[in-house]
């Protein structure tokens, strides 16, 4: 249905020129290349001279409000790599799609906002390259984490799914339950 409506509300797809889809942006946040990130953009368009939309594909159950838009890391760096790759960029807007919703959310950076995006980034950096201690944390995502079998929260689980049929059952936690 998203899909279906998407295509029903864009056809003919004419509000500019794709410059690419899932293309791969580089940027580096310092002069020094310290602090390097690498992000696919979902979609990238030249509007009109000058002008570039960053587009952003969402599935999520909620909308977010303005306030939540403006605290977006992902595309105000998709930005900051946008501004260098293309000299004539003047007018960079991000464009969120959210599917579930069939809505467009649309807004754009000032260079003080970009700033702080971008002094915040390097202090994330700093701060989780510092961090030597990761306890876990529960989530609804774990059940798709490819480190479950690893995982002191999951890996459990990950060895009672692989027992045969009642196998479970004689296992020290399921005692420790039923008693």
């Amino acid at each position: 249905r998203c899909l279906v409506d998407y295509f029903r509300r864009y056809d003919p797809f004419d509000d500019g020129q794709t410059l690419g889809l899932e293309e791969r942006i580089h940027l580096s946040l310092d002069e020094n290349g310290r602090y390097q990130l690498q992000g696919y953009i979902d979609r990238l368009v030249r509007a009109g001279p000058g002008v570039y939309e960053v587009h952003d594909f969402k599935t999520s159950s909620s909308l977010p409000s303005d306030t939540d838009l403006r605290k977006d890391r992902q595309l105000t760096l998709y930005q900051m790599a946008v501004q260098k790759r293309f000299g004539d960029a003047r007018d960079i807007r991000l464009v969120w799609h959210y599917l579930a919703f069939d809505q467009k959310l649309t807004s754009e950076r000032t260079p003080e906002e970009i700033e702080q995006h971008r002094r915040q980034t390097i202090g994330l950096i700093d701060t989780i390259e510092e961090t030597k201690a990761f306890p876990p944390k529960e989530s609804a995502l774990c059940r798709w984490c490819e480190y479950r079998d690893i995982c002191p929260v999951q890996k459990h689980l990950v060895k009672v799914e692989a027992l045969p049929e009642n196998e479970y059952l004689k296992e020290d936690g399921m005692r420790l339950v039923d008693r």
